[in-house]
């Protein structure tokens, strides 16, 4: 009995002091700061990229402690071995509080493994009794509780929200305009006339000192290289749509899921880059070197060297303050031999992974109402991509007009930012956040056309190119969708296999060393594939995309809010 009730005092003991714990963290209303009393703390791992030099001095993260009462203790890894981390600090179940910024490891495959064996914390309860700002986004854009919440009702993560026009079209192909008017070429419009241009800077000594050393198309690959296995995806879109990620493709009735790599069309489309390069027209290092070796290789000697480039934008492959980005303006998507005419696009405008909140946290809804105000817009413009009101952005004045042509609301100030060097003002696009198209459209765009192609202007400039694809985007696309538990894992064994060996061959096939005009050698591709367990994976995307809320949803193609009669 004495040992009974020394048990019984001890467990009383314990809840009190729990009980006492969780009243110290009595939290404020939603919207409303300080979000505690006394400071709260959380232990938030992230990726630290090379634009940010300290997130514990970052000038937000000291703002917002000051705003929230809330400390948070961060642990991170350089961003190329984030991925690698997350996944040993899941297998030894040696856990932060909060996964920040760690979609590329956490995607939704990840998150119902994990979250299914109650590693991650399901997050909507906390987004009912919390939720402010992240409430506000699900009604200002339908797709995203939708796209984030899982069949069975699950939140497993916070996204960060970027409806950003010229990513929804990142598939794009960047020419040297300067070339083709000293050749006296006109832009192609279609495969063979793209062809005829890259042989025409090739042969003529377009950069005019006397020697033949143009590259007519250079690429960059492997994970560093960036968005949608660049070499492929626009030079593919002529033939039939191809994303060049998941190659994962929604068919002309709207409803039926296909892999696109397994497809005559794609067959046709390889045989048109193999042709290509056998003339010598891609640069053989596109199949290996970084997107910082192609930067390297454009920016080198005294004369400009490369006449092509697909990427999302000309600050991947050239200097932002530099000289020769300037000379270079997208190909419209080209028509292939059969009339087809498509580019790359991304429309749902957000990420999954971006805040997972693990078992590890003893107070989940301190981790969601922290994260809630990173989805305002006042936390778009101080702690994503801007700074600091005064030094780094100001409000708009008279006679400033931003992409549409309307009074601006914003104007950078700090406008020779370099994107490859370090800041500690903000979180440089890393975490949860919410930047609507209304957003992202309303900064002030410089008239002049010196800033037009300099650092100011560059947002501009985008806007302006990415008009191009608007009106050749497919009528669907296949989404980011959840799986179930059991299929989740099913994905997560046949993807990595499928698609490893998918652009192993394509490779091959474009360089020759498998014959993609050999009918036994396509068939030895296909053989491959189904040995990998291709159609299961196929049935799998099927069979979740047939019952996924994102299915008959259909995101706009640019800003839904602004009169295109006008424009």
């Amino acid at each position: 009995m004495k040992k009974f009730l020394t048990l019984l005092l001890a467990l009383c003991l314990a809840l009190s002091l729990t009980t006492a714990a969780f009243a110290e963290l009595e939290m404020s209303a939603p919207g409303e700061f300080p979000i505690v009393q006394e400071t709260a703390e959380l232990n938030l791992f992230a990726p630290l990229s090379s634009n940010i030099a300290d997130l514990n001095t970052n000038v937000w993260t000291q703002t917002y402690e000051a705003l929230s009462n809330v400390h948070i203790n961060w642990q991170t890894v350089p961003s190329d071995a984030m991925t690698e981390k997350v996944n040993l600090l899941l297998a030894a179940e040696d856990l932060p509080d909060v996964f920040f910024g760690c979609d590329g490891a956490l995607n939704t495959t990840a998150q119902v493994v994990y979250g299914s064996m109650g590693t991650f914390v399901d997050l909507k309860p906390y987004i009912e009794e919390h939720g402010f700002y992240i409430k506000k986004m699900f009604d200002e854009v339908d797709y995203i509780e939708a796209g984030i919440t899982t069949a069975d009702g699950k939140i497993w993560s916070l996204p960060q929200v970027n409806e950003c026009f010229h990513c929804y079209y990142s598939q794009k192909m960047w020419i040297n305009k300067t070339w083709l008017d000293a050749l006296g070429l006109e832009m192609p419009t279609t495969t063979e006339e793209f062809k005829d241009v890259l042989i025409a800077f090739r042969d003529n000594d377009p950069n005019g000192n006397g020697i033949q050393d143009e590259i007519p198309l250079m690429a960059s690959s492997g994970p560093s290289a960036g968005w949608h296995q660049k070499l492929q995806g626009f030079l593919i879109c002529p033939f039939l749509y191809y994303n060049g990620d998941s190659g994962v493709s929604i068919a002309a009735d709207g409803n039926t899921v296909e892999l696109a790599y397994m497809k005559d069309e794609f067959r046709e489309a390889l045989k048109y880059l193999h042709d290509l390069y056998t003339e010598g027209l891609i640069g053989e290092a596109s199949f290996t070197q970084t997107g910082s070796d192609l930067k390297t290789v454009f920016e080198s000697g005294d004369y400009p060297t490369i006449g092509c480039v697909p990427d999302g934008w000309f600050g991947d492959f050239g200097e932002l303050a530099g000289e020769r980005q300037k000379s270079f303006t997208a190909v419209p998507p080209l028509k292939g031999p059969e009339g087809v005419q498509l580019c790359g696009w991304y429309p749902y405008g957000y990420g999954t992974g971006n805040f997972v909140v693990t078992k590890a946290c003893e107070n989940p809804g301190l981790a969601v109402k922290w994260a809630d105000y990173l989805f305002s817009e006042d936390a778009a413009l101080q702690y994503i991509e801007a700074g600091r009101e005064g030094i780094e952005w100001r409000e708009g004045i008279e006679g400033e007009f931003d992409v549409w042509g309307r009074p601006a609301r914003w104007t950078r100030i700090d406008t020779e930012f370099n994107y490859s060097e370090a800041q500690n003002v903000h979180y440089y696009q890393m975490g949860p956040s919410y930047r609507s198209f209304e957003y992202r459209e309303s900064w002030y765009v410089p008239q002049t056309e010196e800033d037009f192609y300099g650092t100011a202007g560059y947002e501009g400039r985008l806007h302006v190119e990415t008009q191009k694809y608007v009106d050749y985007h497919p009528e669907k696309v296949f989404p980011t969708i959840f799986y179930g538990e059991d299929d989740a894992n099913e994905i997560k064994r046949l993807q990595p296999s499928i698609e490893d060996y998918r652009d192993e061959m394509i490779t091959q096939f474009i360089i020759g060393g498998a014959d993609i005009n050999s009918d036994d050698d396509w068939q030895a591709y296909l053989d491959g594939l189904e040995g990998f367990e291709a159609s299961t994976y196929l049935d799998i995307l099927q069979r979740n995309y047939d019952v996924s809320p994102l299915k008959d949803l259909e995101p706009s193609a640019m800003n839904a809010n602004f009169d295109l009669s006008t424009k």
